[in-house]
This record gives structure tokens, C-alpha cells and sequence, in this order.
């Protein structure tokens, strides 16, 4: 990972954000919700953070840093969009 990806916050915020669902995905369960729905939430959140995932692994194999801060700059904002 380029050095300069440690110091921006966007990129630190979607970090911890998978790592958090990373963390923690077996044990999210919504008493509230029936179990299909319950599978619904849980496959739209795998998707999500697959997504996540690999859009900031793009973001690291970037090697241009101005390439690098406008594939950072669209995965926060879609990241923010659909969170």
C-alpha cells in the first residue's frame, strides 16, 4: 500500500469500515427481521463490502497518485452513496 493512503481520512474511514464488518459479519442478526429477510440484509452486506473490497484494492494498486487520489476520491463517494 502506498504511504500516502495511511494519512487520508476517506481511505482510513472505508478501512475500518470493512474491517468492522469483517469483524463482525457472522454476528449480526436483526431480532426484528424473519429470517428471509434477515438473508437478504446479510447477502446485500457480503455484496457490499465484496465491492468495497475490491475497490480499495484498485485504489492501492494504483500507481499514479493522482490516478490513485481519483479512484480514492469515487470509491468514497460511492461508498458514501450506498453505505
Amino acid at each position: 500500500m502506498p504511504s500516502d493512503l495511511a494519512h487520508q481520512p476517506w481511505w482510513v474511514e472505508m478501512c475500518d469500515s470493512l474491517a468492522r464488518y469483517e469483524a463482525h459479519a457472522p454476528a449480526v442478526v436483526d431480532p426484528n427481521l424473519t429470517p428471509v429477510q434477515q438473508q437478504a440484509m446479510t447477502t446485500r452486506h457480503r455484496a457490499f463490502f465484496a465491492a468495497l473490497r475490491t475497490q480499495l484494492s484498485e485504489v492501492a494498486a494504483d500507481d499514479v497518485p493522482a490516478s490513485r487520489a481519483a479512484r480514492l476520491r469515487a470509491a468514497h463517494l460511492w461508498w458514501a452513496k450506498h453505505r
